[in-house]
């Protein structure tokens, strides 16, 4: 008998005798001692077993070593504080959020102090408002982002490049933990915007076929990629269509916003080259036109950029953003990619709450 059980047992009957309550010889306690360690090591080695299962059933992805750790909860904006069972989660990939002069790195690190301050200042002007009051669990991963000094002067092509790089592989990371350890079984929502937009074509795209089991697939409820142009060969790579109504679940919506300046000029932030962009119309959520915003293809204006670009319409045409006059006032009617959520807020909540009844 090895020797730690039996002097466990040892030290058990007597005392047991001495209170007098029951007899049992020394063998039989001890049989009955190895039998429950027996089973806890078998429980727990089918515990590792299933979880691994699980984990595999989930996401084959492998952490990547260049990447962030995100069981270590410093590396995380947000987490909620405490989950609400059966609510929608939501995975937030915020966008370039400060530009630092251009003798600084290309790559910034997650805990840059200006960059964590207008994350900040994103959600809550972007993300507050749009799931403020919806039952939902919010989570907010940081990562190591491109420096918003280097996108004057650099390509489109030439940004997602350096996007992806280290941006990338710490948003895999990310999302791979945040399947395997948060989502369980439920169902997630994706939105990012701008960089942000950038690297959620990534995870409904690349990492969705490659590495998202079938089930993780089906629980992706909706992508919000917006202020990035989402090109119709990302769409074909990957397991999610586009959407086209706005009751319809596990598409992808997107939308560049522009003002009428910008669809005549020469944007870069437009131009994949001979790539086409898709466009869904926020404010309806098909491409049909609203008083508000209409679906536009440039070139049709005397634009030189292919693709769909959502084009809006002056103040006081009816957003239903609150005081959308002092916003657009402050974007001076021309760069509107700032506001490419926060118009469009009350118009994707309320799309919230009847697509995924929330």
């Amino acid at each position: 008998m090895n020797r730690p059980v039996y002097a466990c047992v040892s030290a058990i009957i007597p005392a047991m005798n001495k209170r007098g309550e029951g007899l049992i010889d020394r063998k039989t306690l001890a049989i009955i001692v190895l039998a429950v360690l027996l089973a806890v090591t078998l429980s727990l080695l089918a515990y590792t077993v299933v979880t691994g299962e699980m984990s595999k059933s989930v996401s084959s992805f492998t952490q990547s070593a260049d990447g962030l750790d995100y069981s270590d909860e410093a590396n995380w904006h947000q987490l909620p504080v405490e989950s609400q069972a059966g609510a929608l989660n939501v995975f937030v990939i915020y966008p370039t959020v400060t530009a630092k002069s251009q003798n600084t790195p290309y790559i910034l690190d997650q805990n840059d102090p200006d960059m964590l301050a207008g994350a900040g200042e994103f959600l809550s002007q972007s993300i507050t408002p749009i799931f403020d009051g919806l039952q939902v669990n919010i989570y907010v991963p940081k990562y190591r982002q491109y420096n918003g000094a280097y996108y004057t002067g650099n390509s489109y092509e030439q940004a997602f490049s350096e996007i992806s790089g280290l941006p990338r592989t710490d948003i895999y990371n990310a999302f791979d933990y945040f399947l395997k350890h948060y989502n369980g079984s439920s169902e997630y929502l994706i939105i990012g915007h701008s960089q942000g937009a950038a690297l959620a074509s990534f995870l409904v795209s690349d990492f969705a076929t490659r590495f998202a089991s079938q089930a993780t697939q089906d629980r992706m409820a909706l992508a919000v990629i917006a202020g990035w142009g989402l090109v119709d060969t990302i769409v074909d790579n990957s397991p999610y269509s586009f959407s086209k109504s706005p009751t319809d679940k596990n598409v992808i919506l997107s939308w560049n916003t522009a003002t009428a300046e910008e669809v005549h000029g020469d944007y870069d932030r437009f131009t994949w080259g001979d790539k086409t962009t898709l466009c869904t119309n926020p404010t309806t959520f098909t491409g049909d036109d609203s008083d508000t915003a209409q679906v536009v293809r440039p070139t049709d204006l005397g634009g030189s950029f292919p693709g769909e670009v959502l084009l809006i319409n002056e103040p006081d045409s009816g957003f239903t953003t609150d005081d959308i006059s002092a916003v657009m006032d402050s974007a001076n009617l021309g760069h509107a990619h700032l506001y490419d959520l926060s118009l469009f807020a009350s118009n994707i909540k309320a799309n919230l709450q009847t697509r995924l009844r929330i």
